[in-house]
């Protein structure tokens, strides 16, 4: 059961998000993740690398489901992976929002994003508390698991705090010759890169916990 949920979540999850880049990045041989925004990979309407993100989105979200069906193996934790699922589910549903509402739409691409980093951190604490409490059952695999996202989990909340954020908007400008200004995103221009970083966080730490979380439950068996 434990090594079905795992092949199940864990592979489609690499499947579908590498897939996604793959299909989009084919659309658009000029794209640079350091600096355009995710939506904008994705915002052709024929880009079906869209739809692959969405579905990535989706097992991502019921990673956390997997702690609920084997949590009669640590009942004690329930409560923190009722959290933990309720933070992937919300982690989510903010990226897919991200990546499809261009960031010139300040009012909701801003909030947004702000609630997918936030998001992003919490499961990768919850997943640290969980892996913590699990010590008992392989103490040197829970550790390095909780090592590993708890570190995941402090870049998110780095990335989150930069003070640079807060002048994401400003540009590089350049006099030409004849006198022409002409202006350029700078590399990397912090919003779009952040938002990148935040993604493979938040898809790594997700896989990763999955994983954890199964090697560990099958060593209680």
């Amino acid at each position: 059961m434990i090594w079905a949920w795992l092949l199940s979540l864990g592979i489609p999850l690499i499947v579908f998000f590498v897939s996604s880049l793959i299909v989009s990045l084919r659309q658009i041989p000029h794209y640079s993740f350091l600096t355009d925004f995710p939506f904008e990979l994705f915002e052709r309407r024929a880009n079906s690398g869209k739809i692959l993100f969405y579905v990535a989105c989706g097992f991502d979200a019921l990673g956390g489901a997997f702690l609920l069906v084997s949590h009669e193996l640590h009942p004690q934790l329930l409560a923190f992976e009722i959290l933990y699922l309720v933070s992937m589910v919300l982690k989510d549903v903010a990226l897919a929002i991200v990546v499809s509402v261009p960031a010139y739409e300040f009012k909701s691409h801003i909030p947004t994003f702000t609630v997918f980093g936030a998001m992003t951190a919490l499961s990768c604490a919850l997943a640290t508390i969980l892996f913590a409490n699990l010590l008992y059952a392989n103490g040197a695999l829970a550790i390095t698991f909780a090592i590993i996202v708890g570190l995941l989990g402090l870049v998110a909340v780095g990335l989150l705090v930069n003070p640079k954020l807060a002048h994401w908007t400003q540009l590089n400008s350049k006099v030409e010759e004849d006198g022409t200004i002409t202006t350029s995103r700078p590399r990397p221009f912090v919003l779009a890169f952040t938002e990148w970083l935040l993604a493979f966080i938040s898809f790594g730490a997700g896989l990763l916990a999955l994983i954890g979380f199964a090697l560990v439950s099958l060593s209680q068996i």
